[in-house]
């Protein structure tokens, strides 16, 4: 699914797809069963300790659909591993997202603050033709998060096993909706990855 979304771009003449997770930090010791097209770069030092950007991961492998003459690139870059965000490391590491020049970015974070300098740089990576998909956040009926609220980032919320909007799920600047409750984990978080994957 993520290659129809990204067929459009010139880019993909090469047959590979760039994709950026930025995130908590996917395991280097945990293994994790990708594809043989698929490989994982790492962009940061710091120890992952939470499984939020393993979970993002599988959300991806789980809903796209494979093509054995695309190679699927990931970056991982190392955004928290708290449950909180800084305006300032999320510019950091959109920063390093922008100088990768990727086809599509996955945010399943966000912070609450609309910040001019994280404004204005998902709007130079969007200039790059780059993709951002980002999670609405757990707002329980308020507005998304950002950078999930700016207009030129699809913005996803969740869905319950009904198909019913979650009571967690934000719902104001709202592009997508997804499956985001799951027996063991829920949130938007793992509903913005089945967009990304699509």
């Amino acid at each position: 699914m993520i290659l129809i979304v990204l067929s459009d771009f010139t880019k993909q003449e090469s047959k590979s797809i760039e994709l950026v997770i930025i995130d908590s930090g996917i395991s280097k010791e945990k293994e994790i069963l990708l594809p043989d097209n698929w490989s994982i770069k790492y962009h940061s030092s710091k120890e992952n300790k939470n499984n939020h950007a393993d979970l993002v991961l599988q959300q991806i492998l789980n809903n796209v659909v494979y093509e054995e003459d695309v190679n699927i690139i990931i970056h991982d870059i190392v955004v928290s591993n708290s449950n909180s965000i800084s305006t300032e490391d999320l510019y950091n590491a959109l920063s390093i997202a922008k100088e990768l020049d990727s086809d599509i970015i996955n945010l399943s974070l966000g912070v609450s603050i609309d910040d001019d300098s994280i404004k204005e740089i998902i709007e130079h990576i969007n200039k790059n033709n780059t993709v951002v998909v980002a999670a609405a956040g757990n707002k329980f009926g308020m507005s998304a998060q950002y950078p999930a609220r700016y207009k030129d980032v699809i913005s996803v919320g969740s869905l319950n096993q009904k198909g019913d909007v979650s009571n967690f799920s934000a719902m104001k600047y709202v592009d997508e909706y997804r499956l985001g409750e799951y027996e063991t984990y829920s949130g938007t978080s793992f509903s913005a990855p089945i967009v990304t994957a699509e």
